[in-house]
Parts: structure tokens; C-alpha cells; sequence
């Protein structure tokens, strides 16, 4: 058995703000407790209906790719697909202030063990790209210059103070990756419409 003595300096007591209108105008952004309320409930709603065509967006992909037929999908491809996965997960990781480097010790795995598993993702994602380029094509699906530059003044409006993200906007490979992800959008809205139609 071991004694030891512990000596308090302090006790602290938070107090809560009570929660009504005159709290709510300090924030800045609402008029009283119920629009506050409103803006909480109607946000729960957006997060609920974007998870949700989230999923019925990969399903509709999976469910494509099942009944695809591709030929042998090129080692360079998946090669490619995977190294930008780790790089995706470096970037998240440093945004919230944590190291690579410990990541992988936490997994107890090396840098080419994690491109291992991320080997069925990567050839799924790619399955994915060949579709989408394959549809657009037939579909005559295509991305406008005015549609593209309205989006990048959204990136420019969002992340303009940044002056590093603003230097990557400017770069023309940055308006090549918008066209694909602005195509891919568009892609997936017409398969949704397809699907509306067949269950009319």
C-alpha cells in the first residue's frame, strides 16, 4: 500500500450562459433562440441528405462497375491511384496537426504495407474514372469554360486568403481536376435521372 498527499491549489466552477435570445444575438449571425434552433435543426437535415446521396451515389457506381466488363486495368493506373491516396492522407492528417510518420507507427505498418490496402480502393476509384470519362463521352456530357471559371470564383471566395491555395487555383492542372470532378458531377446527376425515369 502506498500514502501520498495531494494538495489542491484551486476549485473552479463553470458557469454556463443561460441559453435564450439575448446569448443567441451575442453570436453575431441570429436574431433569438429560435432561428438558432432552426439553423442547428435545418444543418442535422443538409448533413443527413448529403450523406445520403453520398451513398446512393456509390451504390449507383458499384452497381455499374458490377456489371462492366473492363479489360486488364494498367499497373500504372493503380500505381498512380494508390500514391495519391497516401498523399490525400498525408494532407488530412498534417490539416489536423498530426504527423505521417506517427500514423503509421499507430498502425504498425510501413508506407508500402498502406499502399497494399489501398490497392482495391485505388482500382475500384479507377474503375470508377474510366466509367465516367466512358459515359460523358457517350452522353456528350461536358463541362463549360463559363462553368468551370464560376467555380473556381467559389474556390477563389472560399480559400482566396490563403495565398498557397490561391497559387495552386491559378495552375492549369487545378482547372483540369475542377473539369473532371465538374463532369463527374455531371455524370452522376444523369445517371440519378435515369434512375428516376425507370421508376416512373
Amino acid at each position: 500500500m502506498v500514502d501520498f498527499k495531494v494538495k489542491m491549489n484551486a476549485v473552479y466552477q463553470l458557469d454556463l450562459p443561460e441559453l435564450n435570445d439575448e446569448f443567441t444575438k451575442r453570436l453575431g449571425e441570429f436574431k433569438d433562440l429560435a432561428e438558432l434552433k432552426d439553423r442547428i435543426a435545418q444543418n442535422i437535415r443538409d448533413e443527413a441528405e448529403v450523406k445520403e446521396n453520398q451513398k446512393l451515389e456509390e451504390e449507383m457506381i458499384d452497381k455499374i462497375i458490377e456489371v462492366s466488363t473492363f479489360d486488364d486495368v494498367p499497373d500504372i493506373l493503380i500505381n498512380s491511384e494508390t500514391n495519391k491516396m497516401v498523399e490525400e492522407l498525408e494532407h488530412n492528417l498534417a490539416g489536423n496537426g498530426l504527423k505521417f510518420d506517427d500514423y503509421l507507427v499507430h498502425l504498425k505498418k510501413t508506407r508500402e504495407e498502406l499502399l497494399l490496402d489501398f490497392v482495391p480502393q485505388a482500382i475500384k476509384r479507377v474503375k470508377s474514372a474510366i466509367i465516367i470519362r466512358r459515359i460523358a463521352e457517350i452522353q456528350k456530357i461536358t463541362v463549360t469554360d463559363k462553368e468551370l471559371d464560376n467555380e473556381v470564383e467559389k474556390t477563389i471566395s472560399m480559400y482566396g486568403h490563403d495565398p498557397e491555395v490561391l497559387k495552386n487555383i491559378k495552375q492549369p492542372a487545378y482547372r483540369s481536376y475542377l473539369r473532371n470532378i465538374l463532369t463527374a458531377r455531371k455524370v452522376i446527376d444523369y445517371f440519378k435521372s435515369v434512375i428516376i425515369v425507370s421508376k416512373a
